[in-house]
């Protein structure tokens, strides 16, 4: 293995105090951090009401500026991470791990492109105020009559305590049911549900009883 390069020193003045040093990799081109912080540290260092990114309620012209910023480097990534993987993988859609993906605006951004997307955070307040946590699927399901839905759906995660605002055109009715209780009405009632909802469900079950 080659040796590090040095490329700065950075100090973690928000939370920790602590000092660190960028390294890059020459065999991956990579920035590395030194020393790493252990999976169980990690969290910590954004334990701050005060940490933008995982925190898109904050107010004043820091937060301002800084949603300005990124949504100029978010348009450059998505710009980037297109024109590598289309020499890549020309015939697929592009597929993305974003891990520390905060409140989960880049994935989001990525999702209205068409890209496949899977996120990780760690953070509590980020997953807290996370607009989308979020996986993507193809499905395809034949009726009676002769016609099939064939349908790519995204599946978006998030907190809503306001009273829902549904399209009448759209939603006869709605009832309010504890996730074991629709786990059980769907294993003993498949048949009044939608292909689809029994599809995100199974996939939902696990990340939302363990949110």
């Amino acid at each position: 293995m080659k040796k590090l390069k040095h490329v700065l020193s950075a100090n973690d003045h928000l939370v920790t105090g602590r000092k660190f040093d960028i390294l890059k990799n020459p065999e991956t081109t990579i920035l590395e951090t030194h020393p790493r912080p252990t999976k169980e540290e990690l969290p910590t260092y954004y334990d701050s009401e005060n940490y933008t990114s995982h925190n898109d309620k904050s107010a004043g012209i820091v937060s301002f500026c800084y949603r300005i910023i990124k949504s100029i480097s978010t348009s450059r990534k998505i710009r980037i991470g297109q024109n590598s993987l289309s020499k890549n993988t020309p015939q697929n859609k592009p597929r993305l791990l974003d891990v520390g993906c905060g409140t989960g605006d880049f994935l989001y951004s990525c999702l209205k492109k068409g890209w496949q997307i899977n996120g990780i955070e760690n953070n509590k307040n980020a997953k807290n105020n996370s607009r989308t946590e979020v996986f993507s699927f193809i499905y395809k399901a034949p009726f009676d009559n002769g016609l099939t839905e064939h349908e790519f759906d995204h599946v978006m995660i998030g907190k809503y305590e306001a009273p829902p605002n549904i399209n009448k055109e759209e939603v006869e009715a709605y009832k309010w049911m504890q996730l074991a209780d629709v786990k059980k009405d769907i294993e003993e009632n498949p048949s009044i549900y939608t292909a689809w909802f029994k599809i995100i469900f199974e996939k939902s079950f696990k990340k939302l009883t363990n949110a």
